[in-house]
């Protein structure tokens, strides 16, 4: 269970396409995360939104290394079907409402370009866990040294000290590894346990087992 205090858990990378609504700009996206060719059609009329006969369309190449392009159209006069190249990217749709079409593309894909670049910055910054091995980052182009530490002895000469301190009928107890995969550092329900005091041995011990702990 995890602590009251901390932060839900990040939501999972998205690896589908998905629509995403701004009511207050009155525009509907369509972002595309698997490569495609054929254009979007627009979204049917429903309570919230009754999409225009305008499509703002950002496609980024799959197998080309230019630069995401913009393609306006609007559907009643000039509808392609598709472009004739493979591409990821997002779709706008704007409201009937809405009197400005362009003025409503441009709002929208501000606050778009803003995120993507956030996410962008963060991507370049992080890599999950499972992906060291999957995926190598492309700055890192030389080999690097690690170093890996045994530090069963001297947790042991920790555990042996606390019995010197706490008496030789002291008893050890198995309990869970913090952070396993379902990434909680709090006891699971069957381990909940009464509140205690520390002894005054306590800190002769702790400094110890923390030093074990510091890189």
């Amino acid at each position: 269970m995890p602590a009251p205090s901390s932060k839900p858990a990040s939501p999972a990378r998205r690896t589908k396409d998905y629509w995403e609504h701004m009511p207050e700009l009155g525009v509907c996206v369509h972002h595309h995360l698997q490569p495609r060719k054929k254009l979007q059609d627009k979204p049917k009329d429903d309570s919230s939104f009754r999409a225009g006969t305008r499509r703002l369309t950002v496609c980024e190449p799959c197998q080309t290394h230019d630069e995401p392009k913009d393609d306006v159209h609007d559907m009643e006069s000039q509808n392609p079907t598709g472009l004739p190249f493979w591409w990821t990217g997002s779709t706008y749709f704007v409201d009937k409402s809405i009197e400005e079409p362009s003025k409503a593309f441009a709002a929208a894909k501000k606050i778009r370009d803003k995120s993507g670049a956030k996410k962008a910055a963060r991507a370049q910054g992080f890599t999950f866990l499972d992906e060291l091995e999957q995926q190598k980052p492309k700055c890192m182009t030389k080999n690097v040294n690690t170093v890996e530490y045994d530090m069963r002895q001297f947790l042991q000469q920790c555990i042996d000290r606390y019995v010197e301190l706490a008496g030789p009928h002291v008893k050890f107890k198995k309990v869970t590894t913090p952070f396993p995969d379902d990434k909680i550092a709090r006891p699971i329900m069957d381990e909940a346990e009464a509140w205690g005091e520390l002894q005054p041995i306590a800190s002769r011990v702790d400094e110890s087992v923390v030093r074990s702990t510091n890189g």
